[in-house]
């Protein structure tokens, strides 16, 4: 019985696609992407995928309902990606491949169409090599605009993960949100459902109370604290002044993340990602701290 088997994406193809999601992003500004999905008639999931070049190719009708949405001219829009792809491929333009120079280019790379049938029909494999899109991890909730939010969320969104930020502030940094999905000033108007985690990330801000306390409010399955283990946390204290119950306080997370010595913010945000995705996955990544 013969495979059909799917050529994967050029470097061209890919890239064509993450400039697409990033003119889509731009446009979309401060408008919810819960609101444009539903005004182009796709799922928020679908349009986030798109935005985050993870879906680089589209269907041509999707992308006119997205741009319609977001009252992009279309022509302009597909003029602009397709100009980065070809500046990107170092030509004046592109020919789609026969079958021939399909098999020819797989032969120089030394990968006949054979040794591909696995990735074609092995879910675990494509995921591995990024050639299906990934299950959905669900939404990860950083709080305070911290220098380890910033990664947080820079590494987050790259694994799948809805990426939000939730700041008090009045000054919210450009160069942690930038990476968030979505920014808000509490928990009330982020909408949090039940595949939420929530991270805070700064356990010396004045509000720390108050925020753990509304997130404990909200349906997000787990809630963590940052904090060296050697210290008391500052966030039991200050439940427990706010009337919080001992259940309640019990839910919070504290320390979190895998235990690998992380120290710098790249690292310890690493450390914390890992430790979420072998909590959803249900794996024995864990959190404890042995030592």
């Amino acid at each position: 019985m013969p495979f059909m088997v799917r050529v994967p994406l050029t470097t061209s193809e890919r890239e064509r696609g993450e400039r697409l999601g990033e003119v889509l992003r731009a446009a979309r500004a401060d408008r919810s992407i819960v609101d444009v999905a539903a005004e182009a008639g796709i799922s928020p999931e679908t349009l986030r995928k798109i935005e985050r070049g993870r879906i680089p190719t589209p269907a041509f009708f999707t992308v006119v309902a997205v741009a319609d949405a977001l009252g992009l001219p279309v022509d302009g829009l597909l003029s602009d990606v397709m100009r980065a792809g070809r500046e990107t491929a170092g030509i004046a333009h592109t020919k789609p491949m026969t079958g021939a120079q399909n098999r020819g280019r797989w032969q120089a790379g030394g990968v006949t169409a054979e040794q591909t049938v696995e990735s074609a029909t092995d879910p675990a494999c494509a995921l591995a090599h990024d050639d299906h899109p990934s299950d959905d991890l669900g939404t990860l909730v950083a709080v305070f605009a911290s220098p380890v939010a910033r990664w947080l969320l820079h590494f987050g969104r790259h694994t799948g993960y809805r990426t939000v930020l939730i700041e008090p502030g009045p000054d919210v940094d450009d160069r942690v949100s930038s990476y968030a999905d979505d920014v808000y000033g509490d928990f009330t108007t982020a909408k949090l459902d039940d595949t939420a985690a929530v991270v805070v990330t700064d356990h010396h801000r004045d509000e720390l109370g108050e925020l753990v306390r509304d997130a404990l409010a909200t349906p997000a399955h787990w809630i963590g604290v940052m904090g060296s283990p050697r210290h008391i946390p500052p966030h039991i204290e200050r439940l427990r002044e706010l009337g919080t119950s001992e259940d309640d306080i019990a839910r919070v997370h504290r320390p979190i993340g895998l235990n690998i010595g992380s120290k710098r913010p790249p690292e310890i945000a690493i450390a914390t990602l890992a430790g979420l995705i072998a909590e959803r996955r249900g794996r024995p990544g864990g959190f404890e701290f042995l030592s």
